[in-house]
Parts: C-alpha cells; structure tokens; sequence
C-alpha cells in the first residue's frame, strides 16, 4: 500500500527565477512545504552545514564526535545549541576528591592527642562520652575547629549547596545542622556557631568553582544543646553540586570522631594532703666508711600521698598523650622515679581511685621503693619525697614530705681501687698503721686519723656533704640517718693532723724485681694549690717505707722515708738512717717523684698520707713503680 500526500496549496511568493541551479520542493516533518537549495534539506529541514576556518566543508544532517580530546556538550541555558570544545575542557577536582586537575581535599585543622577518656556521672551529665569512657581515644581542648579545601573545588553556583552535620557521641544523632548555597563569595553564619565561608568565586570552564571553609565553634554547639562540659562528637561537611552544570551530585567529608575537653579543672592535692617517706623496717641495707653509716643499695622506704584530687577530669595522661599522669619522685635517696598510670599502677597503690570526671580524694602508697641507683652520694638535710600531678594538657600541684638528714653512698665497698691506684671510694685497701692489720670501717675514729667521705680523705672535723653544697662542713652527724646501727658519731674535736696508711705493690710474693724509683700522681683539693707545694710547706705529709729490697733496710717499721720537706740530697742520702728525704727535683704540682737513692725497693711500698691542713681533700692517688 503506497502513501499519498495530496497538496492543496504552494506558495511560491518570493521565488525568482534563477536558470544557475536547481531548486527542489521539500517538506519538513511537522508537514510544511517549502523551496530548498539542496536535496536533504536546509534551514529547518535537520541539514548543518559545516565550516573549517571558514571553509564549506559540507553539509550533514549528522554530527559524530571522534577522538579523546573532542567534547560536545549542549550550551548551558540554550538547549537549541550545542558547544563543540577542542581540547576538551579541564575542570578543578569536587569536594573533597582528587578527580580534577587540583587537590578539592578537604583539610582539618585541629590541635588531637590521644589521652584516656573518663566517666561521666552519666551519659550527659556533664559530658558525653559515647563508648570511648576508660579508652585511650582522640581529643583535643580547643573549641574552634575548621576545614577547609586544598584549592578551589568545582560544581559550584546554580543551586549548589554544602551543609554541615554535627553528630552527637552516639555517631547517629544530629544536633546542629547548617546549609548554605554556594554562589557568591561570603561568609555565612548560623546562630550556633556555624560558619561557611566561600571564597575565590569564579568560572570553571563550563562550570563554577570555589574555595569553601567550615569553621565551628564546638562549646557553642554542645552548650546549645545543654552540654556545657564538651564531649564527644564529629562532623560530616556536603557539598551537592549545582544541578544544571554538574547534574547534582554529592560530595562528602567525614570528620573522624573527637572529644572536646574543655579542660575547667587542674589537678590538684587537697588542703590537708599530707606527703611521707620513711624507712621500711627490716628492709634497711647499709654500709659504713670511717665509722658513718650510711644508706645503700636495695634499701627500702615507705611513702604516702593523699587528698589527691580532679586527676580525671575530664580526660587523663600527661604530655598530650595517655601517658603516666602520677609521679614520685625522692632524688636524694637515690630512688628511682615512680611514674604511674592511676588506672593501671604499677609500682604502688591508690585507694579511692575510680574513672569519674570528679574523682577527689584519692591516696597513694608504696611500701618497697628501693635505692637502685648506683655509684651514687647524697650527704644532705634536705632529703623528701614529692609527689606530682599531671593531665594531658597542663602540669598540676604537687605536695612535698618533710625534709630529713641522711647519708646515702652505693658505690661497692671493694672492686673501686688497686694495687696501683687509691680513690678513696671505699676502704678496702686501707691498713692500720701497722700495715698489716685490716681497717675495720664500721670503727668509729679516733684523733689522728683521716676520714674517707665522698671519694675523698679529709680530716674529720672537715666532713662535708653535697647538700646545700660541698664547702659545707658538718662533721656532727649524730642528727643523720641511717642510724640503723646505732647514732652516728659526731668528729667535731677530732682536728689533729689526719692519717691513712696503705701499700702500693707490684706483688705480695718474694721478689728480686728492683723498684729505683716510682711517681705519685695527685688529684684533689690543696691549701697551697698544689700537692708540691703542701709537701713542702708541710701542709701535707707523705712518709714511705720499702716492702722489700735488694739491699739495705725495709719492712714496715723500716727507716722512713719522706717525700714532703726538703727535696734529694744524693751526696747525703743514706737510706733513712740520717737522711731521709726521697722527693726529686723533677716533681712539678701535683706529679710527685721519688727515688731510692740506690737502696732499691723491691714488691712495692707502705704509705701513709698525713693531712695537717684543714682545707686539703685527697681524691685520687696514682702510683707507678720506674
């Protein structure tokens, strides 16, 4: 069956005649008649045609688009008109994405920490928590917190928007919403302290872009919603993109959760807080070095704290993380530092202790602190323990025992010096003038005879400690502890000239090995300013005798030898008989030489070290054999 289209009419107004082309009759498919240049059609008739830098291509009635670079797109606001873009257009990236040609991610700016979380009285009350009370989480105590995109994000203008959502410690609930559009540069508030700001509003190709920062102020927030304490929470930032140049799409930032601390309350100790240390009984160790008894190592005290108060609130650590947030500390026993984690003690206990925000009223005890700390003095009146508070974010008080006078010393009491060297560290080497009998240190002394103290020899009437200071003297020890043995003996009156006998030696078995000469090396302190001098002034005197010898007279009760007065005589040195002096004219400050004139030594040398002089401390002692 065959369609017949029946015209009734032509109009041919407006034709001329031209004998140059063809015309043909055409119909367009809303059923009009018209005249027209070309077989497919023309203006109305679906025919483009098609130019090149202006030159006729040719005329189509369809357009196919080819290659990666080459977008058509239609006209934004004009659907009769397609835009045909070589290259294809470049845009900025969304909100919060990478998809452009710049960063649209989105950046917060917030000081956290991770700290432990406390308890609410309840969920609430005053703050909320959610499920984070007793765990280590993220928090922060600043109020403002802000976001903002890396460069200018796109889809913008029109009826896009971007809305801010702030959820309540649940993750679910929201408790203050904000939306704006984004169309214009601006800053735009709400009545809770939601700020959208837009910026650097401009085009972007076939559509718009700009910066947007979300600023909120969280104590305004939670106080609006009756949380006047902070507490958890986080917030969720949309941008839906304008629907005409973007086709309304959704971009969003997602705040990982925080706790806002508003941090009203320091910890502190209570007004009656009392602080104690004090010795642990049948845990005392001690020594004693020319008769002073003193702490050492592995002694044991006891120490107390309470009325510790607001430890908890809101968040618990110390140093902006959930670190220990207690501290004992008592350095002049030489124990070690107590650093406690209230929630999780590890060296004592507390009593009261609980995780609520307002925990008052807590103790702290510990029964076995034990002096670890070695090669260690503390000679003072000043000793106490203090106990310190700390939160994640501030230092708090700290509460200190009563002073007390103790002596502590923990270097060994043998092993310190040799056969060669004396470092008056213990007594281990130290002879009674017979240099055959073994000192005992616990013996109180007598006149005359030196005191070792600090890791030097005084005389005894010159015992000094470390606090307040070393020049300071106190030889009435009587008020000091450790006392476990009995009072400790006060050598005020003890000021004659001060001795310490000893032997320097090569071996103790019979040797022939001859020892010509040998050198004292001297560290310490000397009222003439060198040890040379206070030998030759007298000040200080050193006497020697030969261990053995080759020839000639030795043994302990042996012709003395001296090395302090006069120098050597070689033309009248005769062993000791009438002439004793052995000090060479080589020696020089605190390097001391002697001789044996020709009487050689053999295994070595007994020695006394005599101090006249109050001022003279002896530290070292350093003996060689030429």
């Amino acid at each position: 069956m065959s369609n017949k289209l029946k015209i009734k009419q032509v109009d041919l107004s407006g034709v001329t005649q031209d004998n140059s082309k063809t015309r043909f009759l055409a119909i367009d498919s809303t059923g009009n008649v018209y005249w027209n240049d070309s077989l497919t059609g023309g203006g109305g008739g679906g025919a483009i045609d098609f130019y090149d830098e202006g030159v006729l291509v040719g005329t189509y009635s369809k357009v196919n688009f080819v290659g990666v670079d080459i977008l058509g797109a239609q006209k934004p606001g004009d659907s009769s008109t397609i835009n045909v873009y070589v290259p294809t257009p470049t845009f900025a990236s969304h909100f919060n994405t990478l998809d452009g040609t710049s960063s649209g991610l989105v950046a917060e700016t917030l000081s956290r920490s991770n700290v432990r979380i406390s308890t609410p009285t309840s969920e609430g009350t005053p703050f909320k928590a959610g499920s984070w009370a007793g765990s280590t989480r993220s928090a922060t105590t600043n109020n403002i917190v802000s976001f903002s995109t890396a460069n200018a994000v796109t889809g913008q203008g029109g009826d896009a928007t971007v809305t801010v959502d702030v959820y309540d410690a649940d993750g679910v609930t929201i408790i203050s919403t904000y939306s704006h559009g984004v169309t214009a540069d601006g800053t735009y508030s709400s009545t809770d302290g939601i700020d959208i700001i837009i910026s650097g509003f401009i085009a972007d190709s076939l559509k718009e872009k700009a910066d947007i920062t979300v600023t909120v102020d969280i104590d305004q927030v939670l106080s609006g919603v009756g949380l006047t304490d902070g507490g958890k929470y986080n917030i969720v930032i949309t941008n839906l993109t304008d629907s005409t140049s973007d086709g309304a799409q959704t971009f969003t930032y997602t705040q990982p959760a925080v706790f806002f601390d508003t941090n009203l309350t320091t910890p502190s100790f209570g007004g009656g807080a009392t602080c104690t240390i004090e010795e642990t009984v049948g845990n005392i160790i001690t020594k004693h070095l020319s008769g002073v008894e003193y702490y050492t190592l592995t002694s044991q005290f006891t120490a107390h704290v309470d009325a510790i108060n607001d430890l908890n609130a809101n968040t618990q650590g110390r140093s902006l993380g959930a670190n220990t947030n207690f501290q004992f500390a008592a350095p002049a026993y030489g124990l070690s530092t107590l650093y406690e984690y209230a929630w999780s003690p590890v060296y004592g206990s507390f009593t009261g202790w609980t995780n609520l925000f307002n925990d008052t009223s807590d103790d702290y005890d510990i029964s076995d602190w034990a002096i670890s700390s070695t090669s260690f003095r503390y000679r003072g009146t000043g000793a106490a323990a203090t106990a310190s508070l700390f939160e994640p974010w501030n230092s708090g008080g700290t509460k200190s025992s009563s002073t007390h006078s103790i002596l502590v010393d923990t270097y060994a009491t043998s092993g310190n010096s040799t056969q060669y060297i004396e470092k008056f560290d213990d007594e281990a080497f130290r002879l009674q003038s017979d240099y055959s009998t073994v000192w005992d240190p616990t013996a109180t002394l007598s006149n005359g005879e030196a005191c070792v103290v600090g890791g030097t020899i005084v005389r005894p009437d010159q015992f000094f400690l470390t606090s307040p200071s070393t020049s300071t003297i106190q030889p009435n020890l009587s008020s000091f502890k450790s006392d476990l043995n009995g009072t400790n003996p006060n050598y005020t009156s003890l000021t004659a000239a001060a001795s310490y006998y000893r032997k320097f030696y090569t071996t103790l078995s019979v040797s022939t090995v001859p020892i010509p000469s040998f050198s004292m090396v001297f560290s310490g302190t000397f009222a003439g300013g060198t040890a040379l001098a206070d030998l030759i002034s007298g000040a200080l005197t050193i006497t020697v005798r030969k261990i053995g010898a080759t020839g000639g007279v030795y043994g302990p009760i042996s012709y003395p030898l001296f090395l302090n007065g006069s120098g050597y005589n070689f033309g009248t040195f005769d062993d000791g008989a009438t002439d004793s002096q052995i000090r060479l004219g080589s020696s020089v400050g605190n390097t001391i030489n002697g001789t044996f004139g020709g009487f050689n030594a053999t295994n070595g040398i007994y020695v006394e070290f005599k101090i006249s002089n109050s001022a003279i401390r002896i530290d070292t002692v350093t003996v060689t054999f030429n």
